[in-house]
Protein backbone atom coordinates (compact mmCIF):
# COMPACT_ATOMS: atom_id res chain seq x y z
CA UNK A 1 0.00 0.00 0.00
CA UNK A 2 2.97 2.44 1.01
CA UNK A 3 4.52 1.77 -2.09
CA UNK A 4 1.45 2.25 -4.66
CA UNK A 5 0.76 5.67 -2.28
CA UNK A 6 4.05 6.80 -3.00
CA UNK A 7 3.68 6.35 -6.72
CA UNK A 8 0.35 8.00 -6.96
CA UNK A 9 1.55 11.03 -4.62
CA UNK A 10 4.71 11.35 -6.89
CA UNK A 11 2.45 10.67 -10.32
CA UNK A 12 -0.94 12.25 -9.83
CA UNK A 13 -0.41 15.24 -12.07
CA UNK A 14 0.28 12.72 -14.92
CA UNK A 15 -1.90 10.39 -16.78
CA UNK A 16 -1.50 7.27 -15.03
CA UNK A 17 -3.59 3.97 -14.98
CA UNK A 18 -4.30 1.48 -12.27
CA UNK A 19 -2.23 -0.74 -14.51
CA UNK A 20 0.98 1.45 -14.42
CA UNK A 21 0.77 1.62 -10.42
CA UNK A 22 0.15 -1.89 -10.18
CA UNK A 23 2.74 -2.61 -12.37
CA UNK A 24 5.09 -0.10 -10.20
CA UNK A 25 4.60 -2.35 -7.15
CA UNK A 26 4.62 -5.50 -8.99
CA UNK A 27 1.52 -7.23 -8.36
CA UNK A 28 -1.50 -7.49 -10.74
CA UNK A 29 -4.47 -4.99 -10.57
CA UNK A 30 -6.59 -6.87 -9.00
CA UNK A 31 -4.51 -8.12 -6.17
CA UNK A 32 -4.09 -4.16 -6.07
CA UNK A 33 -7.87 -3.75 -5.36
CA UNK A 34 -8.19 -6.29 -2.57
CA UNK A 35 -5.10 -4.75 -1.48
CA UNK A 36 -6.50 -1.03 -1.03
CA UNK A 37 -10.20 -2.19 -0.31
CA UNK A 38 -8.44 -4.22 2.63
CA UNK A 39 -6.81 -1.12 4.23
CA UNK A 40 -8.09 2.07 3.06
CA UNK A 41 -11.68 1.14 2.49
CA UNK A 42 -11.23 2.40 -1.03
CA UNK A 43 -10.37 0.96 -4.90
CA UNK A 44 -7.19 2.25 -5.98
CA UNK A 45 -9.25 4.60 -8.72
CA UNK A 46 -11.46 6.68 -5.52
CA UNK A 47 -7.86 6.79 -4.02
CA UNK A 48 -6.43 8.16 -7.35
CA UNK A 49 -9.46 10.72 -7.62
CA UNK A 50 -9.29 11.75 -4.00
CA UNK A 51 -6.05 12.16 -4.04
CA UNK A 52 -6.12 14.55 -6.78
CA UNK A 53 -8.96 16.74 -5.58
CA UNK A 54 -7.54 16.92 -2.41
CA UNK A 55 -4.16 18.39 -4.64
CA UNK A 56 -7.26 20.67 -6.62
CA UNK A 57 -8.55 21.71 -3.13
CA UNK A 58 -5.20 23.15 -2.10
CA UNK A 59 -4.81 25.31 -4.87
CA UNK A 60 -8.51 26.38 -5.26
CA UNK A 61 -7.98 27.82 -1.70
CA UNK A 62 -4.47 29.33 -2.35
CA UNK A 63 -4.06 30.19 -5.73
CA UNK A 64 -5.84 32.05 -8.59
CA UNK A 65 -5.24 29.60 -11.31
CA UNK A 66 -7.69 29.18 -13.14
CA UNK A 67 -10.07 25.94 -12.83
CA UNK A 68 -9.20 24.64 -16.10
CA UNK A 69 -5.22 24.96 -15.15
CA UNK A 70 -5.95 23.19 -11.80
CA UNK A 71 -7.71 20.35 -13.47
CA UNK A 72 -5.18 19.88 -16.24
CA UNK A 73 -2.31 20.60 -12.99
CA UNK A 74 -3.82 17.61 -10.81
CA UNK A 75 -4.28 14.67 -13.97
CA UNK A 76 -7.84 16.12 -15.17
CA UNK A 77 -7.91 16.62 -18.68
CA UNK A 78 -11.76 16.87 -19.09
CA UNK A 79 -13.24 19.91 -17.01
CA UNK A 80 -16.60 18.59 -16.96
CA UNK A 81 -15.25 15.10 -15.57
CA UNK A 82 -12.96 17.41 -13.36
CA UNK A 83 -16.01 19.28 -11.64
CA UNK A 84 -17.92 15.96 -11.77
CA UNK A 85 -15.79 14.18 -9.55
CA UNK A 86 -15.15 17.54 -7.66
CA UNK A 87 -18.52 17.92 -6.41
CA UNK A 88 -18.96 14.24 -5.87
CA UNK A 89 -15.83 14.25 -3.21
CA UNK A 90 -16.40 17.49 -1.99
CA UNK A 91 -20.13 18.29 -2.16
CA UNK A 92 -19.79 21.49 -4.19
CA UNK A 93 -18.12 22.15 -7.74
CA UNK A 94 -14.85 24.32 -7.73
CA UNK A 95 -15.83 27.17 -8.33
CA UNK A 96 -18.14 27.03 -5.40
CA UNK A 97 -15.28 25.68 -3.04
CA UNK A 98 -13.04 28.53 -3.90
CA UNK A 99 -15.78 31.20 -3.33
CA UNK A 100 -16.45 29.39 0.31
CA UNK A 101 -12.16 29.45 0.88
CA UNK A 102 -11.58 32.90 -0.10
CA UNK A 103 -14.86 33.96 1.57
CA UNK A 104 -13.49 32.29 5.19
CA UNK A 105 -10.11 34.18 4.97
Amino acid sequence: ISKACEFIDFNYSNQISIQDIADYVQISRSHLYRVFMQHLKLSPVEYLAEFRIKQAALLLKNSSLSITVIANSVGFNNNLYFSKVFKKIKGMTPSQYRAKTKAIR
